[in-house]
């Protein structure tokens, strides 16, 4: 069994994402030849310059009878607010969120990073919804620790290829099931994967296929209100006290199982926040107050 087929088999909704180069798409075609494919997400723009074949995908996919969805490419040498204007004018009458592609950088990744962020706050309030953020794991892993936590709060749509289940990026990973194979417990919303699927585009243009960890009930529950993954949290080992640290507002740096200065410093600024004596220590009472946190989650 294939790993598209192992996914579908497991009952998670599967996609495809579509662009320009793959040119006109007979979608309904491709509806008839691949009934478990369920949504198309079709680029829409890219700075300020639109895909041309935009109104094209999104109207013919819809008219198949697919969930329609859009990306933009954003770009750290333009302005994030005026990208997300843009952006938001194209895509609002899509069924999925918006989602923010995120895997180019002009300037600096501290700079990249933090545009995107502004660009996906600008877009959740132009919405009323949370937008995706998709990316690929190393280039996640190259923004400082500080600046990328900060995407947490936005569900991850992962890029990851030639593998049996991908790799997630931190801040997603720190709060993740690792004992989890698939599913929302690996910290991510969605994954692009590769595979034809035994269908090829008139164009010979291949297309990159995608799977939500949701089947298509809840799907489409989620698209009209999407979440971010619940964070699993646990006090059971190193690693995890320095991940409810960090989930909790009390920055211990990089989530590696060592506890140096900062993790006891943080330690200390948890105790403080909630009215324990300051010991800096993972003690006792730290730890119980962490997992009453976590049972409210």
């Amino acid at each position: 069994m294939g790993i598209m087929e192992s996914l579908i088999s497991a009952g998670y909704t599967l996609g495809a994402d579509v662009a320009s180069p793959q040119g006109k798409i007979d979608f309904k075609d491709w509806a008839a030849k691949m009934p478990d494919l369920k949504f198309v997400c079709s680029k829409s723009s890219e700075k300020n310059w639109g895909d041309p074949n935009w109104q094209y995908n999104f109207k013919e996919s819809k008219a198949a009878g697919f969930i329609t969805g859009s990306y933009h490419v954003i770009r750290d040498d333009g302005d994030p607010i005026a990208q997300a204007q843009f952006y938001f004018e194209r895509a609002k009458n899509t069924d999925m969120p918006l989602a923010a592609d995120f895997e180019t950088c002009r300037t600096n990744m501290a700079n990249a990073a933090t545009n995107c962020l502004r660009f996906m706050e600008k877009l959740k309030e132009l919405s009323g919804k949370l937008p995706l953020v998709y990316s690929y794991p190393s280039f996640i892993n190259s923004i400082q620790p500080d600046i990328r936590d900060n995407f947490i709060k936005y569900p991850l749509w992962v890029a990851n290829y030639n593998v049996s289940s991908p790799s997630i990026p931190s801040p997603w990973a720190d709060y993740a099931d690792h004992s989890q194979h698939l599913g929302l417990a690996t910290g991510a919303t969605a994954w692009q994967f590769d595979g034809d699927g035994g269908y090829r585009l008139p164009s010979g243009v291949d297309v990159d296929y995608d799977i939500f960890y949701m089947g298509l009930d809840q799907f489409k529950q989620w698209c009209a209100n999407p979440t971010v993954a619940k964070p699993f949290l646990t006090t059971s080992s190193n690693r995890g006290i320095q991940s409810v640290l960090n989930y909790f507002g009390c920055n211990c740096g990089t989530v590696d199982g060592s506890f140096g200065p900062k993790t006891y410093t943080a330690l200390g600024q948890f105790q403080t926040k909630y009215g324990l004596p300051v010991t800096k220590k993972a003690d006792a009472d730290t730890l119980s107050k962490m997992n009453s946190l976590i049972a409210l989650l």
